[in-house]
């Protein structure tokens, strides 16, 4: 069968407004390096494109990681009908995103000392610390946006999020030159203007889809979390039993993971293995380095194409197998492919024909040049095989089978891409050339890999029970043996609601028979639960370690030396509250809830611990996280003993004291490496990561 001109048409129409958007928000992101540019200060600009790598690993890609299930879940249930499961699964990614919003801007306050830790100059990374800083306040509304952009894609209304980039493109050359060229704010008055467009870009969304709610968006669409927030509560304290039913009978936060984190591991991996080549680039030398980073600019706008049709495949293909449309999805696969060969073929030709220009308007140093030269040749084969791998990905991702493809794209990209590329630069001297034909073969393995995924499934449909099958393959190889793959949405997503009761009551009986040992699922539960007890643990053993380093670098703003009174207020303030939340306990309506609680109250009492400006905020919040951890001492022990059977209570609970032991063990030797840092008292405060993600 050929290519399907509707198809074709289909997608072109998806994917337009996603590449325009795309590109707007690279103009903004260099927007913001020309007026540094413009500064003359090249310490500045070097330390502006440092933050940014750090805060595309350690904040953005994770808010995209989060929300990428989205493009699964969302497009299926839309085209099954399900506007509901499309709102449930918009509102655990909002959820989601607020809680991963914490960790990813307490990490981000400590950029500065990672780069100095690593060896960079002082002044450059004191001004990348600045910058990233600069950026922390708009990342809950920037997550937040993600998941709100993914969910108009995968809804097919790409054009919202092109409009809003449109206007926000517009502005934020205003905000650069008020931050950076009158008001002087350097290093972090660029991270402010990444803030203020980004905020500004999550106002102008959230209003045009409330006012204008573009159907289906009346239905499916939210701006906060705060339904599935309540109805959670609601479900711990188990006070309205019909919410409560309501809960168990929808799909939870695992069956989201169990889809999400596939996507997220697709995305993260190439865009992880991607900073890390600058990385190995700069070990090659300044004209090396010079030319990687220019060729990089022309692959991140080229890129900006298959990027938007990957997308628009994503969604395509979802809608199709959501509806029980088979041949639509292969139309859509196929014709993804074929618009991705043309594109990446004409835009390569270009781009070779064009690779003197194409040097010149980043670089006028002869070898610079020259080694530009080189790198565009290569760039030209690696981006006909990256286009094709991002359709294939897109595809994949629109059947529900992102969990293969990231075991594949893992491997091609650590193992080939990434360890090619330091044997061939590094170990081989063969320079700067080599990272790109590492890239190279990474991507002609990624692109391979997923066209035998594609290629080994049926995308057939069961009307009775409505379970959708990959079926005839796009790419089939020639004499290959079929083997039916059940749809990752439908199976591990909405079972209960889209007919999988039948095979759940059929399973109920082994369940049963094992939940009566110590099976290997039970240990999970508890290892988790006796995170609890490791971060109580580490509270303890790197307590030590952080008090004297408070003492003899006085890191906090006061007079004098932290005396012996004080010291014990510092230390007895976490073990007087440690006995009001033990007290407390006995009075929570369920351990869950009681859990829940703790695990908040520990994330705000190691954040305040962490950024204390004073000594009663740091007092204030060992008060608060000793609270949490009283109430976690009962609340650990009552739900162990709920989901344990009586004959495996005992190995429940040793693992609880084994994961409180070695707590303790790890935060007594991170407490001795407290004391070699100025300011390591504040990175006690990193057991509140645990704290937000047990929660």
């Amino acid at each position: 069968m050929g290519i399907s001109r509707e198809a074709a048409k289909e997608l072109t129409r998806l994917a337009w407004p996603s590449v325009l958007a795309l590109v707007l928000d690279q103009a903004t992101g260099l927007t913001t390096l020309f007026f540094v540019a413009a500064l003359d200060d090249e310490y500045l600009l070097g330390s502006v494109g440092l933050g940014a790598m750090a805060q595309n690993v350690f904040g953005f890609s994770l808010g995209m990681g989060v929300n990428s299930a989205l493009s699964t879940l969302v497009s299926q249930g839309n085209g099954a009908g399900r506007l509901d499961l499309c709102n449930l699964a918009l509102q655990q990614a909002q959820l989601l995103s607020l809680l991963v919003a914490v960790p990813s801007m307490f990490i981000m306050l400590y950029t500065g000392a990672f780069f100095e830790a690593v060896g960079i100059n002082q002044r450059s990374a004191r001004d990348a610390g600045e910058y990233v800083r600069g950026t922390i306040f708009v990342m809950p509304f920037h997550f937040l946006s993600c998941a709100t952009r993914l969910f108009l894609r995968a809804m097919k209304l790409p054009r919202p999020p092109s409009y809003v980039s449109l206007v926000v493109s517009l502005l934020h050359p205003i905000w650069c030159y008020l931050l950076l060229h009158r008001l002087g704010a350097g290093a972090f008055g660029a991270g402010l203007t990444v803030s203020i467009s980004y905020g500004l870009y999550f106002a102008l969304l959230t209003a045009y889809v409330a006012v204008v709610r573009p159907a289906p968006c009346d239905v499916a669409w939210t701006p906060l979390p705060l339904d599935l927030a309540r109805r959670r509560l609601c479900s711990c304290m188990k006070r309205f039993n019909t919410d409560a039913r309501a809960i168990e009978a929808e799909p939870g936060f695992r069956e989201y993971l169990r889809v999400a984190l596939p996507s997220a591991i697709l995305m993260w991996t190439e865009w992880w293995v991607y900073e890390a080549m600058s990385l190995l680039a700069g070990l090659c030398g300044k004209t090396a380095l010079a030319a990687h980073t220019a060729t990089c600019s022309w692959l991140l706008i080229i890129f900006m194409v298959p990027s938007g049709l990957g997308s628009a495949t994503s969604a395509a293909v979802g809608h199709a197998i959501g509806a029980g449309q088979s041949e639509a999805a292969r139309s859509s696969m196929k014709a993804g492919v074929a618009l991705i060969l043309g594109s990446c073929s004409v835009l390569g030709l270009l781009l070779f024909l064009g690779r003197g220009l194409a040097g010149r308007l980043f670089s006028s140093d002869a070898e610079v040049l020259a080694a530009m030269n080189v790198l565009i040749t290569i760039l030209v084969v690696f981006q006909l095989f990256d286009g094709i791998q991002t359709v294939l990905e897109g595809g994949l991702i629109g059947l529900g089978l992102q969990r293969g493809a990231s075991q594949v794209k893992l491997v091609s990209m650590v193992v080939v891409r990434l360890g090619g590329a330091y044997v061939l630069a590094i170990a081989l001297h063969v320079g700067v050339s080599g990272i790109w034909i590492a890239g190279v073969l990474g991507m002609l393995v990624t692109a391979t890999s997923m066209q035998a995924h594609v290629g080994d499934a049926e995308l057939t449909s069961s009307s009775r029970r409505r379970k959708f099958y990959l079926v005839p393959r796009l790419l089939a190889y020639p004499g290959q043996s079929l083997e039916p793959v059940e749809d990752a949405f439908l199976q591990r997503y909405g079972g209960r609601l889209l007919g999988g009761a039948e095979a759940e009551r059929s399973q109920d009986a082994a369940d049963t028979t094992d939940s009566q040992n110590f099976t290997p699922i039970l240990f999970a539960n508890c290892l988790i639960i006796g995170l609890s007890a490791a971060l109580g643990g580490y509270d303890h053993g790197a307590a030590s370690g952080a008090l004297q380093n408070l003492v003899a670098l006085r890191g906090l703003k006061r007079q004098g030396r932290l005396g012996p009174l004080l010291q014990g207020w510092v230390v007895a303030s976490a073990w007087a509250s440690n006995i009001a939340g033990n007290l407390g306990g006995y009075y929570m309506p369920t351990p869950r809830l009681a859990l829940i609680v703790a695990g908040f109250l520990e994330a705000i009492g190691s954040l305040l611990t962490a950024l204390a400006p004073q000594l009663w905020v740091l007092i204030l919040g060992r008060l608060i996280n000793g609270f949490g951890l009283g109430l976690n001492g009962v609340a650990v022990s009552q739900y162990i003993s709920e989901i344990a059977p009586p004959n495996a209570r005992g190995g429940a609970i040793a693992v609880q004291e084994t994961t409180f032991v070695s707590g303790a063990f790890i935060g007594a030797l991170v407490g001795q490496h407290f004391l070699r840092l100025k300011d390591g008292w504040r990175l006690a405060g990193l057991r509140g990561l645990g704290s937000a993600c047990r929660v």
